[in-house]
């Protein structure tokens, strides 16, 4: 039937060119390659791109790695600044992932300028290196796409996740909790970190659910995302090759694909599924590697570090506002009390609101 036959289809267009980015990411022998999924994964998941819009974005990304290196350089020494510029960019790359036009530019700008400032502090020697892979993995999911589109278009039907998509938080409180994540990440040198400052990034971009949801749809992204990843790892051990890594890779990426299209309450959390799987497969146990089995482990723990703590940004903030809306009520039921603090009231949603 094909009304049934389209969902598999537009499934198996996305797992495909999921796989793609990864094959070809190892045979280029790149580093830092759950980029190339996650991103492929991601436009596929998202409108259809443009030719220009494809050949763009690896140079945009390689701009935004140029840029995120020279302004870590620059301010290295006055860290005040150096966070008021990471906080600029992550507050436009989350309104930018808000709108479907410009939502992977935003995911673009959140990954180079979440990862690239800790490695060109800790290791400025590494510049050069970080800047070719950044710019070659997202040639290669550009690449991927294109290839897709080409052999196998997005069936034509309604595309409901387009219309309601909703962020957890407001940008500028999202803009916050991922430059405190990348500060704390650089203090505390949690196990992955580049998987946990994704999974923060990932955790928080705009989703089909309500922010109510969020935390459950998250942790359950983080669940599913891991065990495909080990399921994954498990079948390529049987056999290491980059054959079976692919076999098994595409298997995997079907099966959430699959919950993807269905467009139902679970779609969000199975995208980011996708992106968490994109995270693990990618660099956590390539069959070039010989640590293959702590590697995956390691960078599982990063992603729930990263997921975890977004978690309790959002449990917080949910906290401090519900006293808030509350006060508000009551201000505008005319409680005489309540009305000394009105000049509170219309930043409800922020802590100062809770002053008494």
């Amino acid at each position: 039937m094909p009304s049934e036959s389209k969902p598999g289809l537009e499934a198996l267009r996305i797992a495909a060119g999921f796989t793609l980015a990864l094959v070809l990411a190892e045979i280029l022998e790149l580093q830092l390659t759950f980029i190339s999924p996650l991103m492929a994964g991601a436009l596929l998941v998202g409108a259809p791109l443009a030719v220009a819009q494809l050949v763009a974005l690896p140079v945009i990304a390689s701009v935004s790695v140029f840029l995120a290196g020279f302004v870590s350089q620059l301010f290295q020494n006055m860290p005040l600044v150096l966070c008021l510029c990471l906080w600029g960019i992550y507050l436009a790359a989350f309104r930018m992932s808000a709108r479907e036009a410009t939502q992977s530019i935003g995911l673009m700008l959140l990954v180079v300028f979440a990862i690239i400032p800790e490695v060109m502090i800790k290791a400025p020697e590494a510049a050069p290196d970080v800047a070719r892979w950044f710019g070659a993995n997202f040639l290669v999911a550009s690449a991927s796409v294109f290839v897709m589109q080409v052999i196998m278009p997005r069936p034509a039907g309604p595309r409901e996740l387009r219309a309601i998509r909703v962020p957890p938080m407001p940008a500028a409180a999202a803009a916050t909790t991922l430059l405190l994540a990348v500060l704390l990440a650089t203090k505390l040198e949690p196990p992955a970190i580049g998987a946990a400052l994704v999974g923060v990034v990932i955790t928080l971009r705009p989703d089909i659910v309500q922010p109510r949801q969020i935390i459950r749809d998250r942790l359950l992204a983080a669940l599913v995302g891991g065990a495909a990843a080990v399921l994954a790892w498990e079948m390529t051990w049987l056999a290491p090759s980059l054959g079976v890594l692919a076999a098994s890779t595409l298997l995997m990426a079907w099966l959430i694909a699959r919950r993807i299209v269905l467009r139902d309450a679970l779609s969000g959390a199975a995208a980011k599924s996708l992106n968490a799987f994109a995270i693990l497969v990618g660099e956590g146990f390539s069959v070039f590697f010989d640590d293959t089995d702590e590697r995956v482990w390691t960078r599982i723990v990063g992603v729930v570090i990263g997921v975890t703590y977004v978690a309790l940004a959002l449990s917080l903030r949910a906290s401090l506002a519900r006293p808030a809306i509350v006060r508000s009520r009551l201000y505008r039921s005319g409680s005489p009390g309540v009305r000394r603090i009105g000049v509170c009231l219309p930043f409800s949603i922020c802590p100062m609101s809770l002053w008494p």
